[in-house]
């Protein structure tokens, strides 16, 4: 099968709004072959998720070396009782498959077809799959199409429990799975900016749990970004990437500066094997440490939060709020697959001897979520 797939070429003609035959292996003669003829239909009145037609056809050689489809035969003319059958072998129906995976990737790639996702195919043990009653399978989409959550969670909360907690946790795993594959992505691709990097921990504060001493932080208000200085927070003045509160049983500020992976976290050599810090590492610091010193002197230290309605919900303490920079890649101090150990000193003195604000890279922080989502697969 590898040699056929070696061979096999998806090839569209627009003129005619089909694909080159496609020849189906065949091990018993070099005269006779089967091809797959696909024709491209869009749009598609009756289903425009359905833009493929084909037809297998049974050709013979020619003494030229050239294939010729053989003579037509219409059913209409088969006596009655009779049957025709076109038997496809089972390395011929596995290509059949692949071949019909391929069509479709190359219809979803090339063509403009709205809402288009090519099919995918499984297969599965028959004592690995849950089977759903059709008329439970119906209520589940119902909930789903109905946008039922909160109150499918607080009904199976109240009459299961346990299984509520079960759900819980997996739906919570699947979509920090999803997340860590899209910081994983960026954080190699370096194709987001500091804009997009907040609203991507706006979304999933969870990451820093493990790099606030084990307690979790979340937004202020409904957005990441709060104005911190100047006559009080809802006034202009400046703005960190993130002012946030750590949930604990009292609530403590936190203020997170965010950068890029791809900012340099340290610049020339300063001395034999000393290195300066970069530009944007020192000004994110000061800048933090600037903003911590407005906002204490701007605030009382103790805040009462409230609510849409005006109801108290708690009390915000802000004596020497807790700063964190997020830059860089300590990826940067290896080359070729060695390691720098004048530069990765440099930083690590640096960073060490900074009391606030604390400074971590883009890579250690997706290492902490790996962490995070780990314990939480095993519990």
């Amino acid at each position: 099968m590898k040699n056929f797939w070696e061979k096999v070429k998806i090839k569209f003609i627009p003129h005619i709004e089909a694909f080159e035959p496609i020849a189906l292996p065949n091990k018993k003669s070099a005269n006779t072959r089967k091809v797959v003829n696909a024709q491209f239909i869009n749009p598609n009145p009756r289903n425009p998720q359905a833009p493929l037609k084909i037809s297998i056809s049974h050709q013979r050689k020619n003494k030229d070396g050239t294939f010729e489809d053989c003579k037509n035969y219409s059913l209409s003319q088969l006596p009655a009782g009779k049957e025709l059958r076109m038997i496809l072998d089972t390395e011929q129906t596995l290509a059949l498959q692949e071949i019909l995976n391929k069509l479709y990737e190359y219809c979803e790639k090339n063509f403009n077809i709205i809402n288009f996702q090519s099919p995918k195919f499984s297969l599965h043990k028959d004592k690995e799959v849950m089977k759903i009653p059709s008329n439970r399978k119906k209520a589940i989409e119902r909930l789903i199409e109905g946008n039922y959550g909160e109150d499918f969670w607080k009904e199976l909360e109240k009459t299961k429990p346990d299984e509520a907690t079960k759900f819980s946790f997996s739906r919570i795993y699947s979509i920090r799975m999803e997340a860590l594959k899209e910081f994983k992505n960026h954080l190699d691709s370096c194709d987001w900016s500091e804009k997009e990097w907040q609203l991507f921990f706006e979304e999933n504060t969870w990451i820093f749990g493990y790099g606030l001493t084990f307690k979790w932080i979340k937004p202020i208000g409904k957005k990441f970004e709060e104005t911190t200085t100047g006559a009080s927070v809802s006034t202009k003045g400046k703005r960190p990437d993130a002012f946030a509160k750590v949930s604990a049983e009292i609530a403590t500020t936190v203020f997170v500066d965010i950068k890029k992976p791809n900012t340099h976290l340290l610049s020339k050599e300063y001395r034999p094997d000393v290195y300066i810090p970069s530009e944007e590492v020192v000004g994110g610091i000061a800048q933090i440490q600037t903003t911590i010193n407005k906002w204490v002197a701007n605030n009382d230290p103790r805040k009462i939060l409230k609510d849409t309605k005006g109801y108290e919900k708690g009390s915000l303490y802000s004596f020497r709020p807790k700063g964190i920079l997020i830059v860089g890649n300590l990826s940067q101090f290896k080359s070729n697959g060695r390691e720098n150990e004048a530069m990765i000193g440099s930083f690590e003195l640096l960073r060490r001897n900074t009391h606030n604000p604390e400074v971590i890279t883009f890579d250690e922080l997706y290492n902490r979520a790996k962490n995070i989502i780990s314990n939480l697969g095993e519990t």
